[in-house]
């Protein structure tokens, strides 16, 4: 007995410890294990009728509702890694002829030292591919040179970001390798790029110096709150093995384009930004970013960031060739401009110099053609750097634009119709001819009357007088001034040229200035109060009485003096009359 409540006593605790530490617990009594009329715990259970029988058999549990279903959990998609840290996906698409030397074995190996010449430049910055032998679209290395924008339709849908032509002729006397690079997203070609070698053995360090003479970098242009711009290099982050394929470095210039994406980001088109050119600071490598500045004839060339356009730049590869600027007329007329000044500039604003010093002469001064072509030449300003070009009619300046000089052959500069404010000008030139010669006859009259008056010949002053009256009616000048100003103005409004609205305007005003002064009422009063006093002092002589003293006129101020004294607020000082 005792060894009996000696094993109770040792094996109850254990059995205790391990029931509690496995988590058991009771089970809750389920609805279907409570029956639903059962009295309240402390009360008697209701009397069961006589018609009822109990039976042995368990009723059965009421239908449970069905557990919702758990989705599977999906797969969420990692982020997308910074464009930084994205290596370009470039196909290239090689044909090679290499003359009497030319078999598939010599093909193959060319290939073969090609693809390790050029990992060993780029390394992980690139992620390239080559045409298989014998695949490629392209017919001959000559084929290269043929090719267009829409020749690359077919990469649209893609993943490349770059896709490079290239082609090797070695069937001269020397190899010439040529390529041109497509960009995926600007969806642009690229100029083409030549490059020679005179040694067959150098063949394949010509096609990698041609490839990298094509390759146009992408940057990213973003805009902070607030207002700075910033350049984001497409695998900024991912240095190749040769410093010279670095995408962002000191002084690189990207001619800058907005692409206007759709509902589902998907690319609807691209625009150039004209005239506009971004310039890189000096990088951070580690970010692969960099500050900008922008050199643009634009006043505003980079506008705001918006939900769906995304500003990108495209790196300028620059020719030692010169650049032709045809200048025209905006739509809808796009007709060449005929005979205005192009000046060529380094700097936007001439340099203040100290007085008596001349300011630098301009680099160059030309003049457009029949065509309106202009022949910018190559080296005005040191390679890379923008020249600024000032478009002159006559006085007017009509435009101001920089230029990279051998980016491209041939630009297209829209600049406004001049031809309205020339042939008012023309117009107001006639007007100002005969304003001349009718003021030359006034002061010719003018005077007769003074030596006719002087004379006591009264009578033919006066006769002078109805002829001064007669001639050179301000009402009439300004009434044919009026014909000139209302026509062209309007015609301006319609074109919505401010601009030369402006200059009629002001052209029209100072001309009626000019009626207003020189043939106002203000000088035939003048004169007439001399006569008078003339004819009194005649009178008076005739009479036998003491002449009276002449009265002193002080000139009067000039029409620009009241203005200055205007825009002043100061009383014009009036000029002292001569002894």
């Amino acid at each position: 007995m005792k060894r009996l409540i000696l094993a109770l006593t040792f094996c109850l605790p254990l059995f205790w410890v391990s029931h509690h530490a496995s988590g058991f617990q009771e089970p809750a009594p389920t609805e279907a294990a409570i029956p639903q009329d059962a009295p309240p715990a402390g009360e008697a259970p209701a009397e069961v009728p006589n018609d009822t029988k109990p039976t042995n058999e368990a009723t059965p549990a009421p239908p449970t509702a069905a557990a919702p279903a758990v989705p599977p959990a999906t797969a969420v998609p990692p982020p997308a890694p910074p464009l930084e840290r994205v290596p370009y996906r470039v196909r290239i698409e090689l044909v090679v002829d290499l003359g009497f030397e030319d078999s598939p074995a010599t093909r193959q190996r060319f290939r073969e030292e090609l693809t390790g010449l050029l990992s060993d430049q780029v390394g992980a910055f690139w992620e390239f591919e080559f045409s298989p032998e014998g695949g490629s679209w392209l017919s001959s290395p000559s084929d290269v040179a043929r090719r267009r924008e829409s020749d690359f339709e077919r990469y649209k849908d893609t993943p490349e970001d770059k896709v490079l032509i290239l082609g090797v002729d070695g069937t001269g006397n020397e190899t010439i390798a040529t390529a041109r690079e497509w960009d995926a997203a600007t969806r642009t070609l690229g100029p083409l790029r030549s490059r020679r070698t005179s040694d067959s053995r150098d063949a394949v360090s010509c096609a990698v110096r041609v490839i990298h003479a094509a390759f146009r970098p992408l940057v990213q242009i973003e805009q902070s709150k607030e207002g700075t711009l910033t350049l984001r290099a497409r695998s900024g982050q991912i240095p190749p093995h040769d410093e010279s394929w670095n995408p962002l470095r000191e002084g690189t210039i990207f001619e800058p384009f907005y692409r206007h994406l759709n509902r589902e980001r998907r690319l609807e088109k691209v625009v150039r930004i004209p005239w506009t050119y971004v310039v890189s600071g000096a990088p951070v490598p580690e970010e692969g970013q960099a500050a900008m500045r922008t050199v643009s004839g634009l006043r505003v060339p980079i506008s705001a960031k918006r939900r769906r356009i995304e500003a990108v730049g495209l790196a300028v590869p620059i020719q030692e060739e010169p650049t032709v600027v045809r200048l025209l007329t905006r739509p809808p007329t796009s007709k060449p401009i005929v005979g205005v000044e192009v000046v060529a500039r380094a700097e936007l604003f001439v340099p203040i110099v100290p007085e008596g010093e001349a300011p630098p002469p301009p680099l160059a001064r030309l003049v457009s053609d029949r065509r309106g072509d202009v022949t910018i030449p190559y080296g005005l300003v040191p390679r890379g750097a923008p020249v600024w070009l000032f478009i002159y009619s006559g006085s007017q300046l009509l435009g101001r634009v920089p230029l990279v000089s051998g980016v491209r052959p041939r630009e297209e500069l829209e600049l406004a119709d001049d031809s309205l404010r020339l042939q008012v000008e023309g117009e107001i030139a006639l007007l100002q001819a005969s304003l001349v010669d009718l003021a030359a006859q006034r002061a010719v009259l003018m005077a007769l009357v003074r030596k006719r008056a002087a004379d006591k010949d009264f009578a033919a002053s006066d006769a002078l007088f109805k002829k001064i009256d007669e001639t050179a009616k301000p009402p009439a000048l300004l009434a044919e001034l009026n014909t000139i100003r209302s026509p062209n103005m309007k015609l301006a409004r319609d074109q919505r040229d401010k601009a030369t609205e402006a200059r009629i305007k002001k052209l029209c005003d100072d001309t009626a200035e000019i009626i207003n002064v020189h043939f106002g009422p203000e000088r035939i009063a003048e004169l007439r109060e001399e006569i008078d006093e003339l004819k009194a002092v005649a009178a008076d002589e005739a009479a036998g009485l003491q002449p009276r003293p002449k009265k002193e006129r002080p000139k009067k101020t000039s029409t620009k003096t009241k203005k200055k004294a205007a825009a002043t607020n100061e009383p014009p000082a009036e000029i002292p009359p001569s002894e």
